[in-house]
């Protein structure tokens, strides 16, 4: 399968709408090789290949690519906004909330949907108080019912761990 993406990707007689999806699918495998074809896409003028290449970063697992991440969350364009979101939820900590919560309020609804995924999915109390208020009031509807349903199955699964009786031996 490596072979098969890595060739489609190298192939420059490939149409880029092939290349885009042979990147985004081998991205998992996570080499130095993948890591110098996710830049060519990142630096690349199509949008639609930097989108590609955000996904790709996410997939990876590398949190080394959360700064060009971040930086692209201010892109002019939604599409990318929305792969940089995607692509902090996947490798993002608790900086990455502070981060994408400015999103939450994006003009493109797609967009300020995604960060209520993010949010929730990266979780802790700032999610947790982030989300709890855009379920109460937001600009758009359709954010103040996904901040709602993520809080709400944020909640059930903290309380969910909380009837987990552990034991713990110092001998593990």
């Amino acid at each position: 399968i490596f072979n098969c993406l890595r060739d489609c990707l190298e192939d420059y007689d490939e149409p880029i709408a092939v290349r885009r999806r042979a990147l985004e699918a081998i991205a998992p495998f996570a080499t130095a090789e993948i890591d110098g074809w996710i830049n060519w896409a990142h630096d690349n003028s199509d949008p639609l290949l930097r989108q590609s290449a955000l996904f790709a970063m996410g997939k990876t697992g590398n949190d080394m690519w959360l700064s060009a991440a971040y930086a692209q969350l201010t892109d002019p364009d939604p599409g990318i906004r929305f792969e940089a979101i995607n692509t902090v939820r996947e490798l993002g900590d608790a900086e990455a909330v502070r981060r994408i919560s400015e999103l939450l309020e994006d003009e493109d609804s797609e967009v300020a949907l995604a960060a209520v995924h993010a949010v929730a999915a990266i979780g802790g109390a700032t999610a947790r108080k982030l989300l709890r208020s855009y379920s109460e009031d937001a600009a758009l509807l359709a954010v103040q019912e996904a901040a709602s349903e993520a809080l709400h199955e944020l909640e059930q699964d903290e309380a969910d761990l909380s009837l987990v009786d552990y034991e713990f031996d110092s001998r593990d």
